[in-house]
């Protein structure tokens, strides 16, 4: 009787777990991006779990060009196989393709923004608790108005 090489039974492990990842309830996230008036540049949604990463580092970042928007001006990205939980989301279009959110002298910006749950600030951006929401295990479609 022949046995199994390590490799083989390293890999027929690491899919077992896999899959039984993909089974405990990995959520996906689908973030509407709307007033995407102008199709040139990039619009960048940022996705974050805490409030330390809330909105200048978030813990996971997507992109789509702004002309691949629907007809309703709305980009649609999704982040899959997230765990349930509490996260907030930060989007912008990037117009000047300098691959951030310009601002002008006074840290005001300039390009089109927005958070989800609408959340505002007060002189400066809105905290992470003011854009939060709960991630189901079953997804979630998460609106974000650009500004």
């Amino acid at each position: 009787m022949k046995t199994a090489k390590p490799q083989v039974l390293a890999v027929c492990a690491a899919l077992a777990l896999y899959v039984l990842a993909g089974a405990s309830g990995a959520a996906d996230l689908t973030v509407e991006v709307a007033h995407v008036e102008d199709p040139a540049g990039t619009v960048y949604v940022g996705l974050s779990n805490a409030a330390g990463d809330f909105p200048g580092k978030p813990w996971q970042g997507l992109s789509m060009r702004a002309s691949e928007r629907s007809a309703d001006h709305v980009v649609r990205v999704v982040f899959h196989d997230l765990a349930a939980g509490q996260y907030a989301v930060s989007a912008f279009l990037d117009l000047d393709a300098n691959g951030k959110l310009s601002t002008n002298l006074m840290g005001v910006p300039t390009e089109p923004y927005g958070f989800s749950r609408d959340a505002h600030g007060n002189f400066g951006p809105p905290a992470f608790l003011d854009a939060a929401f709960a991630l189901p295990p079953e997804g979630l479609v998460v609106p974000v108005t650009l500004h």
